[in-house]
């Protein structure tokens, strides 16, 4: 049906979608992590920002990660999944390519084997059989 895919890859699908995100599923599921994530990190940058300007007494700890191994130990395993997620969906496009591949050329030798069978007088009609 030509009238649902125009539909399907208009542009006006993202402004549906925009619209549909805060009705998900997905996101009312996450929403009460993300709010207590981004709460810690108000909390916790609004606290170096009164340390460092001195709002707060100096005898109050640092809690700022001045160090960047926690970050270095956890950016290889990051890397590794990434990479691994990468080749796994790079091997699922090419299973997906060469199966589209068999399927055209099953096709086009059925054509071929159905045109071979019309006599040469028959054009029209292995014209239409061509375009079909």
């Amino acid at each position: 049906d030509f009238e649902a895919w125009h539909n399907h890859r208009s542009r006006a699908r993202y402004l549906d979608h925009v619209t549909s995100l805060f009705s998900s599923y997905l996101l009312r599921a996450l929403s009460g992590p993300l709010v207590d994530i981004a709460l810690i990190a108000v909390i916790v940058c609004t606290y170096e920002t009164l340390l460092e300007n001195g709002s707060l007494p100096n005898t109050w700890p640092n809690i700022a990660v001045r160090i960047p191994e926690p970050f270095n130990q956890t950016s290889f395993a990051l890397s590794l999944m990434l990479v691994f997620r990468t080749n796994s969906s790079y091997a699922r496009w090419m299973e997906a390519r060469t199966a589209w591949g068999r399927i055209i050329n099953s096709g086009r030798n059925l054509l071929r084997q159905a045109l071979s069978a019309f006599p040469d007088d028959y054009t029209e009609m292995a014209s239409t059989l061509g375009r079909w």
